[in-house]
Protein backbone atom coordinates (compact mmCIF):
# COMPACT_ATOMS: atom_id res chain seq x y z
CA UNK A 1 0.00 0.00 0.00
CA UNK A 2 2.50 2.77 0.89
CA UNK A 3 4.51 1.39 -2.35
CA UNK A 4 1.45 1.95 -4.27
CA UNK A 5 0.73 5.74 -2.63
CA UNK A 6 4.22 6.69 -4.04
CA UNK A 7 3.94 5.02 -7.63
CA UNK A 8 0.19 7.26 -7.69
CA UNK A 9 2.74 10.38 -6.21
CA UNK A 10 4.96 9.81 -8.85
CA UNK A 11 3.18 9.05 -11.85
CA UNK A 12 0.01 10.85 -12.09
CA UNK A 13 -1.89 8.48 -10.62
CA UNK A 14 -0.91 5.77 -13.12
CA UNK A 15 0.87 3.18 -11.01
CA UNK A 16 3.41 1.27 -12.83
CA UNK A 17 3.88 -1.24 -10.35
CA UNK A 18 7.37 -0.40 -10.09
CA UNK A 19 9.60 2.52 -8.20
CA UNK A 20 13.06 3.24 -8.69
CA UNK A 21 15.43 2.15 -5.33
CA UNK A 22 15.83 6.06 -4.89
CA UNK A 23 12.45 7.07 -4.77
CA UNK A 24 11.60 4.12 -2.56
CA UNK A 25 14.42 4.95 0.06
CA UNK A 26 12.72 8.49 0.06
CA UNK A 27 9.39 6.89 0.42
CA UNK A 28 10.70 4.81 3.59
CA UNK A 29 11.76 8.07 5.69
CA UNK A 30 8.40 8.97 4.96
CA UNK A 31 6.92 5.74 6.42
CA UNK A 32 9.19 5.60 9.23
CA UNK A 33 9.16 9.19 10.56
CA UNK A 34 11.97 9.17 13.92
CA UNK A 35 13.85 5.91 13.53
CA UNK A 36 17.31 6.58 14.15
CA UNK A 37 20.00 6.96 11.40
CA UNK A 38 21.32 3.58 12.11
CA UNK A 39 17.90 1.40 11.70
CA UNK A 40 17.20 3.51 8.34
CA UNK A 41 20.60 2.77 7.04
CA UNK A 42 19.99 -1.11 8.07
CA UNK A 43 16.85 -1.09 6.23
CA UNK A 44 18.46 0.23 3.03
CA UNK A 45 20.97 -2.37 3.52
CA UNK A 46 18.39 -5.57 3.68
CA UNK A 47 16.69 -3.83 0.51
CA UNK A 48 20.48 -3.87 -1.48
CA UNK A 49 20.45 -7.80 -0.28
CA UNK A 50 17.25 -8.21 -1.63
CA UNK A 51 17.73 -6.24 -4.91
CA UNK A 52 21.27 -6.45 -5.08
CA UNK A 53 22.16 -4.08 -8.43
CA UNK A 54 19.09 -2.76 -8.98
CA UNK A 55 17.77 0.57 -10.01
CA UNK A 56 13.88 0.14 -10.25
CA UNK A 57 12.36 -2.44 -8.19
CA UNK A 58 9.12 -4.27 -8.73
CA UNK A 59 7.61 -3.45 -5.22
CA UNK A 60 4.89 -6.40 -5.20
CA UNK A 61 8.34 -8.49 -4.52
CA UNK A 62 9.30 -6.99 -1.41
CA UNK A 63 6.93 -8.91 0.82
CA UNK A 64 6.55 -12.27 -1.20
CA UNK A 65 7.16 -15.38 0.31
CA UNK A 66 9.31 -18.58 -0.88
CA UNK A 67 8.16 -22.07 -1.02
CA UNK A 68 9.19 -22.43 2.93
CA UNK A 69 6.85 -19.21 3.49
CA UNK A 70 10.15 -17.12 4.50
CA UNK A 71 10.93 -13.46 3.26
CA UNK A 72 13.40 -11.45 2.27
CA UNK A 73 16.18 -9.70 4.54
CA UNK A 74 14.01 -6.52 4.01
CA UNK A 75 11.11 -7.70 5.84
CA UNK A 76 12.24 -9.48 8.68
CA UNK A 77 14.55 -6.10 9.46
CA UNK A 78 10.90 -4.03 8.95
CA UNK A 79 9.49 -7.07 11.93
CA UNK A 80 12.72 -7.28 13.89
CA UNK A 81 13.12 -3.31 14.03
CA UNK A 82 8.90 -2.58 14.97
CA UNK A 83 9.47 -5.16 17.98
CA UNK A 84 12.65 -3.56 19.50
CA UNK A 85 10.68 -0.03 18.80
CA UNK A 86 8.00 -1.68 20.77
CA UNK A 87 9.97 -2.26 23.66
CA UNK A 88 11.83 0.38 23.94
CA UNK A 89 8.93 2.81 23.87
CA UNK A 90 6.94 0.60 26.93
CA UNK A 91 10.17 0.50 28.85
CA UNK A 92 10.52 4.21 28.30
CA UNK A 93 6.91 4.30 29.75
CA UNK A 94 7.07 2.19 32.67
CA UNK A 95 10.31 4.00 33.97
CA UNK A 96 8.76 8.05 33.40
CA UNK A 97 5.67 6.20 34.93
CA UNK A 98 7.82 4.90 38.65
CA UNK A 99 9.12 8.67 38.55
CA UNK A 100 5.89 10.22 38.47
CA UNK A 101 3.67 7.89 40.96
CA UNK A 102 4.18 8.21 44.99
CA UNK A 103 6.80 6.37 46.73
CA UNK A 104 4.27 2.91 46.69
CA UNK A 105 4.82 2.66 42.83
CA UNK A 106 1.40 3.52 42.43
CA UNK A 107 0.44 6.45 40.16
CA UNK A 108 -2.60 8.78 39.43
CA UNK A 109 -3.87 10.82 36.01
CA UNK A 110 -2.05 13.68 36.03
CA UNK A 111 1.21 11.38 36.83
CA UNK A 112 0.27 9.20 33.53
CA UNK A 113 -0.05 12.18 31.58
CA UNK A 114 2.92 13.72 32.23
CA UNK A 115 4.88 10.45 31.90
CA UNK A 116 3.21 9.93 28.12
CA UNK A 117 3.79 13.20 27.29
CA UNK A 118 7.92 12.88 28.49
CA UNK A 119 8.20 9.85 26.53
CA UNK A 120 5.67 10.77 23.74
CA UNK A 121 5.73 14.74 23.28
CA UNK A 122 3.72 14.63 19.95
CA UNK A 123 1.46 12.14 20.72
CA UNK A 124 -2.37 13.13 19.97
CA UNK A 125 -4.99 14.29 22.34
CA UNK A 126 -6.74 11.38 21.25
CA UNK A 127 -4.40 8.29 21.15
CA UNK A 128 -3.32 10.10 24.70
CA UNK A 129 -7.09 9.68 26.37
CA UNK A 130 -7.50 6.09 24.67
CA UNK A 131 -4.22 4.90 26.34
CA UNK A 132 -5.04 6.82 29.69
CA UNK A 133 -8.75 4.20 29.32
CA UNK A 134 -6.31 1.21 28.39
CA UNK A 135 -4.05 1.65 31.94
CA UNK A 136 -7.27 1.03 34.04
CA UNK A 137 -8.12 -1.14 31.91
CA UNK A 138 -11.53 0.09 30.81
CA UNK A 139 -11.71 3.66 31.49
CA UNK A 140 -9.72 6.12 32.91
CA UNK A 141 -10.40 6.99 37.24
CA UNK A 142 -8.33 10.44 37.49
CA UNK A 143 -8.01 10.72 41.02
CA UNK A 144 -7.58 6.53 41.64
CA UNK A 145 -4.12 5.65 41.96
CA UNK A 146 -3.36 2.36 40.13
CA UNK A 147 0.05 0.43 40.48
CA UNK A 148 2.14 1.03 37.68
CA UNK A 149 2.71 -2.29 37.06
CA UNK A 150 -0.59 -2.91 36.18
CA UNK A 151 -1.03 0.11 34.27
CA UNK A 152 2.10 -1.33 32.31
CA UNK A 153 0.79 -4.63 32.17
CA UNK A 154 -1.99 -3.72 30.36
CA UNK A 155 -0.44 -1.24 28.12
CA UNK A 156 0.82 -4.20 26.81
CA UNK A 157 -2.31 -5.71 25.36
CA UNK A 158 -2.74 -3.34 23.10
CA UNK A 159 -0.55 -1.95 20.13
CA UNK A 160 1.17 0.98 20.61
CA UNK A 161 3.37 3.57 18.99
CA UNK A 162 5.28 6.61 19.05
CA UNK A 163 3.97 9.41 17.29
CA UNK A 164 6.24 11.77 15.32
CA UNK A 165 4.97 15.50 14.29
CA UNK A 166 2.99 15.48 10.67
CA UNK A 167 5.55 17.82 8.95
CA UNK A 168 8.45 15.25 9.69
CA UNK A 169 6.65 12.87 7.16
CA UNK A 170 5.47 15.66 4.73
CA UNK A 171 8.79 16.83 4.37
CA UNK A 172 10.00 12.91 4.01
CA UNK A 173 8.25 12.63 0.70
CA UNK A 174 7.89 16.42 -0.65
CA UNK A 175 10.77 15.17 -3.28
CA UNK A 176 7.95 12.55 -4.52
CA UNK A 177 5.17 15.13 -4.64
CA UNK A 178 6.92 17.76 -6.95
CA UNK A 179 6.99 15.07 -9.36
CA UNK A 180 3.15 15.12 -9.05
CA UNK A 181 3.24 18.68 -8.46
CA UNK A 182 4.26 19.36 -12.36
CA UNK A 183 1.85 17.53 -13.77
CA UNK A 184 -1.35 18.44 -12.09
CA UNK A 185 -3.33 21.60 -11.00
CA UNK A 186 -3.43 22.12 -7.19
CA UNK A 187 -0.55 20.21 -6.82
CA UNK A 188 0.52 22.16 -4.07
CA UNK A 189 -1.75 19.63 -2.05
CA UNK A 190 0.09 16.42 -3.26
CA UNK A 191 2.39 16.48 -0.46
CA UNK A 192 0.02 16.86 2.22
CA UNK A 193 -2.28 14.18 0.43
CA UNK A 194 0.70 11.78 0.15
CA UNK A 195 1.60 12.30 3.81
CA UNK A 196 -1.82 11.63 4.86
CA UNK A 197 -2.21 8.51 2.68
CA UNK A 198 1.21 6.98 4.25
CA UNK A 199 0.26 7.98 7.85
CA UNK A 200 -3.05 6.04 7.44
CA UNK A 201 -1.40 3.17 5.62
CA UNK A 202 1.86 2.63 7.88
CA UNK A 203 -1.05 2.74 11.35
CA UNK A 204 -2.63 -0.19 9.88
CA UNK A 205 0.62 -1.95 8.57
CA UNK A 206 2.12 -1.55 12.00
CA UNK A 207 -1.00 -2.86 13.58
CA UNK A 208 -1.00 -5.63 11.43
CA UNK A 209 2.51 -6.80 12.74
CA UNK A 210 2.33 -6.99 16.15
Amino acid sequence: DMCRVLDNAANGNKPTGKLAKSELMTGLEGFFPGKTPNRMTALFDALDDDFPGAEDIQYQKIFEEDREYNQGSFAEEVREQQLTERVEYLSALETAMFENGDEDFYIKGEGLRKAFKEVDPNISRSNLENYLDRCYGGKLDEYRPIEVRAAINNMRKIVVKKEHKYASMSAAVTSMAKLQEAKSKGGKNMTSQVAAALDAVRGKWIKNLL
